[in-house]
């Protein structure tokens, strides 16, 4: 608990020291176009795991569980198939629809970070499981500072458009999920090799039915209401900037 504790407050400490400095490089539109598509991006992730990574910590037997990650990966595979093709295909329109014409191409990112996005709870959720809570507490520190640093120096150096809001996310999620996999989840590519047997995992499919029924939907209109401010703003006020200010207030509330 002390480690966990420690992580935390570093985080914290973290985005103090961040928070002003990201603040002056990204602006307020920038902000507004990057809660845009993060908002689509978790709206989206709901979605990919089919719910199914809340019950990771349930199941005793391990085939089941390995049955439950195989099905979250699945669908992780297709939902994030889906949001790129859909994006390929009226990119433009979503980005008229939402005030966000500046995004422009980088919509196209959108499949991409979901399927990031959601490997990145199967991997934490995973972990949980394997209870490996020192570990995730020693490795998040670096993890939030190296992306934090990475934001930072692209805004400064590089470009202060949305790209780099977006790349750092999905900087964020990339590294999580390769450290995750390699170092804190014992022997992880061993586990998944194992395929379950067809009546394993029609065992598993029978057993954890009312996640995707439910569990899955439930979540989904929960995070879509909170998320829903920052999509409708800027379709009423005519701009994303709004938006920036709302999620900006909100991350210096958090703190």
């Amino acid at each position: 608990s002390a480690f966990m504790f420690s992580a935390s407050l570093s985080g914290i400490l973290i985005q103090l020291v961040f928070s002003p400095i990201l603040s002056r490089i990204y602006t307020p539109e920038v902000y507004g176009l990057f809660s845009i598509f993060n908002s689509m991006t978790v709206v989206a992730g709901v979605f990919a795991t089919l719910g199914y990574n809340k019950a990771f910590v349930l199941p005793k037997d391990d085939s089941i569980f390995r049955s439950l990650l195989r099905f979250s990966l699945r669908g992780t595979w297709l939902i994030s198939l889906l949001v790129f093709v859909v994006t390929l295909v009226i990119g433009g329109d979503i980005n008229r629809w939402f005030g966000s014409d500046d995004l422009g191409l980088w919509i196209l990112l959108l499949g991409p970070t979901v399927m990031l996005l959601s490997l990145d709870r199967i991997t934490l959720d995973w972990a949980i499981r394997v209870k490996s809570f020192k570990k995730q507490s020693l490795v998040s520190i670096p993890i939030t500072m190296g992306t934090k640093s990475f934001n930072a120096l692209y805004g400064w150096l590089i470009s202060s458009t949305v790209e780099g809001l977006i790349f750092t996310t999905i900087l964020l999620y990339f590294t999580r999920i390769i450290v995750y996999v390699t170092r804190i989840i014992p022997n992880a590519f061993a586990f998944l090799k194992k395929i379950p047997g067809l009546e394993i995992r029609q065992r598993a499919k029978e057993e954890y039915r009312e996640y995707p029924r439910y569990i899955m939907w439930g979540t989904a209109i929960s995070t879509f209401s909170n998320y829903l401010p920052i999509l409708v703003m800027p379709v009423l006020l005519g701009s994303a900037k709004p938006a920036g200010l709302l999620v900006y207030a909100g991350l210096i509330l958090d703190l």
